[in-house]
């Protein structure tokens, strides 16, 4: 009978130590399962933010594109207000009101997407961050730094510079 008790005390130490080998590899597999959902959630969070940030990307690419347009009924707003011939002043007018139509469509397209104009007062201080200086220029009452022109129009893509606005800054 020595000998079954000793067997049978021999058995049970032998699946209590099986069962703290399982329950040790429990531990274990559970703690590597949180390592691995962690690291898992970390990369789904950083998809996320990179897809946005590709998507934001590649829509700014396409509404740079779409400036140079804006630019140019500008320009040619400009040059329209120049001439007055008279005999044609009645249909440059005509024309001139299609032209601003499009304009405006094209302007609230571009902020239904996010993209808005920069206001820039002439008395505003040069910003490297939203301005790009062309040209340096002697100006009587502005002080060094000031805005001078704003030659060309800057655009900001919800909230983040699309093109900063060219500018003649005083010297």
């Amino acid at each position: 009978m020595d000998e079954d008790m000793k067997q049978s005390e021999a058995q049970e130490a032998s699946e209590a130590s099986r069962l703290q080998n399982c329950q040790a590899d429990l531990a274990h597999y559970k703690e590597k399962y949180a390592y691995l959902m962690s690291d898992f959630e970390n990369h789904r969070r950083r998809e996320v933010t990179e897809t946005a940030n590709r998507i934001a990307r590649a829509q700014s690419a396409i509404f740079l594109d779409l400036l140079p347009i804006a630019d140019n009924f500008e320009r040619a707003f400009a040059e329209v207000a120049g001439q007055h011939v008279a005999g044609q002043q009645d249909d440059l007018q005509k024309r001139l009101s299609g032209f601003e139509l499009i304009y405006k469509d094209l302007l609230k397209l571009l902020e239904k997407k996010g993209v808005t104009q920069m206001t820039i007062t002439e008395d505003e201080l040069f910003d490297p961050e939203f301005h790009e200086a062309l040209m340096h220029v002697q100006h009587e009452g502005k002080n060094s730094g000031q805005i001078v022109a704003v030659l060309q129009k800057g655009y900001l893509y919800k909230g983040n510079v699309l093109r900063p606005a060219h500018v003649s800054v005083a010297q």
